[in-house]
């Protein structure tokens, strides 16, 4: 039998001996043996019993937090039940590493896990997946959206959640907790490939780093839509809102087709590829009132076909993008008599079987400056384009540009401090 050593202040520490444990010592703040504050250490050899008197060893007088070396296996125990039934519990094992709780000290830092989750179908926050541990790696999402849960927050929390399944999934707090301050039933879209790390500061809210960030190998990777179908119709309230930093809008079926931007915020970049058939109307946020290159909201700004265009936002409320990038060298087919966009340089082709009669308003004066629009006829008839005192072309004539009744009438004009310079025409009468 093992005993230790234990300088005793007498009225502190009881040594004695039990048939069911062996030598024990009561380290006994409280004053006496058996009240409040008791703590034994005790040892014996081979492991402790758990149980009530009778089959437990200690059962009936030894106290919870009290410790138990096994002096044969050098184990440590800790007595985690009651003092009528007792529950002992190992601490540290010989040859292992403590453990206390979520966390295992291996000389690294070993936290609890979860591995191969598949995230709840159909998603949702009711009965998303609950997540449980300091890091969680899910490998199923089978459609965009299913969902996972984060563990109720408490200040000083961190948890590390991996999406390795094959699409987006959808991220909730638990009960009402918000993510990124994100309304607590829509939750924050995670990406494929991405580990995103949550922490908690205050209770209720959850704040996430890397949500838009992933890998592809040594790469890293942003978050993207591949197939976006612009608003048929147009408009700035009813724009099919980009939720990512790399969006293609695939679908245009009408020029003029919307989408509209996330809520302006600084050091935001968000890239949108144009590769539908029409030029698209693209917006600023319609509850923010969000600019973009100091346009009026409910205006927006056309982006043309198979154009590449990244909005940058410095101050708050307003996007900016460089002129060029909305302009397409792709030929747009001008079937029906309406308005040529202002804001935009484009190549257009007039098809339309009978006159054309288009309209063009001012561009922006500093904003629009540069950008050309090229009008070409393939049919012979005598299109119209009216723009108002906005002409200029070396005459006084600058309301009225007639095509000749001839394919290949046309124009090209360029935008300067919001008139229309004519750089070139052929067959074109200015009145």
């Amino acid at each position: 039998m093992t005993v230790l050593p234990i300088k005793q202040p007498q009225p502190n520490v009881l040594t004695q001996t039990s048939a069911a444990v062996g030598r024990c010592f009561l380290l006994n703040p409280g004053g006496g043996a058996g009240t409040e504050g008791d703590v034994w250490i005790t040892t014996g050899l081979g492991a402790p019993t758990n149980g009530v008197a009778g089959t437990g060893d200690g059962a009936g007088w030894i106290t919870p937090g009290s410790l138990y070396i096994d002096a044969t296996n050098s184990n440590l125990y800790i007595m985690t039940g009651t003092t009528t039934s007792v529950v002992w519990t190992i601490f540290e094992a010989a040859g292992t590493n403590p453990t206390f709780g979520n966390v295992t000290l291996t000389g690294l830092l070993n936290e609890s896990y979860l591995d191969s989750l598949t995230a709840h179908a159909g998603g949702g926050q009711a009965s998303a997946l609950a997540l449980t541990k300091e890091l969680n790696r899910v490998s199923t999402v089978a459609t965009a959206g299913d969902s996972v849960k984060l563990p109720a927050s408490a200040p000083g929390l961190t948890i590390l959640v991996m999406n390795h399944g094959a699409n987006a999934m959808q991220v909730f707090g638990a009960g009402t907790d918000t993510i990124d301050d994100v309304a607590t039933a829509t939750g924050v879209s995670q990406m494929v490939n991405s580990v995103v790390l949550y922490t908690c500061y205050t209770a209720g809210a959850w704040y996430s780093e890397g949500l838009a960030t992933g890998f592809y190998g040594a790469l890293q990777t942003l978050s993207f839509t591949p197939t976006i179908t612009a608003h048929a119709g147009g408009g700035q309230a009813s724009a099919v809102a980009l939720t990512s930093l790399i969006n293609r809008v695939s679908t245009v079926a009408t020029q003029g087709d919307s989408v509209a931007l996330p809520a302006a915020q600084p050091g935001m970049n968000i890239m949108v590829l144009n590769r539908g058939a029409n030029p698209m109307q693209v917006f600023g946020n319609n509850a923010a009132g969000d600019t973009i290159n100091g346009i009026t909201a409910a205006t927006g700004i056309s982006q043309g076909i198979n154009t590449t265009a990244v909005y940058v936002c410095n101050v708050a409320g307003n996007w900016e993008v460089p002129i060029t990038s909305l302009q397409s060298t792709t030929p747009q087919a001008v079937s029906a008599s309406g308005a040529i966009p202002p804001h935009v340089g484009h190549t257009y082709v007039i098809t339309k079987a009978g006159v054309a009669a288009m309209t063009l308003a001012a561009p922006t004066a500093g904003t629009d400056d540069g950008i050309e629009i090229e009008l070409t006829s393939s049919t012979a008839f005598a299109h119209t384009l009216t723009a108002t005192g906005l002409f200029q072309c070396g005459t006084a004539a600058v309301n009225l540009a007639t095509f000749a009744a001839n394919a290949g009438a046309g124009l090209t004009l360029m935008a300067y401090n919001g008139k229309w310079i004519v750089l070139a025409s052929v067959g074109i009468t200015f009145s």
